[in-house]
């Protein structure tokens, strides 16, 4: 039982790992890609950016259960590849794209610690130590 357990346990940390793997060169292949393959909506930009990084925030911060590293490395990531796309041959960096991007990283970590401290209340119980179904 211990070795299946472990094997289990294992299984879920790759899984993990190829999801937060995922999402990053997600964010990687829109933000070096040319501009012609670039996926785009009719939201605009910045609001895509906005909501590209607020959801990979949100689905690396489930995976890593660690929402504010996450929103943190995940601005800083943008803020990289903003600067990178000087190097690419039809892109130019956007100071406003870093920070729409930096912003929505920085939603996804505040919405997902929240959730995440109201989740681990509900398992531990309320903060004076009652039960969370005593009134």
């Amino acid at each position: 039982i211990r070795d299946r357990a472990m094997a289990l346990a294992s299984a879920s940390t790759w899984m993990r790992l190829f999801f937060v793997a995922a999402a990053v060169a997600f964010l990687v292949m829109a933000s070096l890609s040319g501009a012609m393959v670039q996926p785009r909506t009719p939201l605009g930009w910045e609001l895509e950016h906005f909501l590209a990084y607020f959801a990979v925030t949100v689905i690396v911060s489930l995976a890593l259960s660690r929402p504010w590293a996450v929103g943190g490395a995940l601005a800083v990531l943008g803020g990289v590849l903003e600067v990178l796309q000087f190097f690419t041959p039809d892109r130019v960096p956007n100071i406003i794209a870093a920070l729409c991007s930096a912003a929505g990283a920085l939603a996804g970590a505040l919405l997902m610690g929240l959730f995440m401290r109201g989740r681990n209340r509900r398992l531990l119980g309320s903060p004076d130590g009652s039960s969370p179904n005593q009134s």
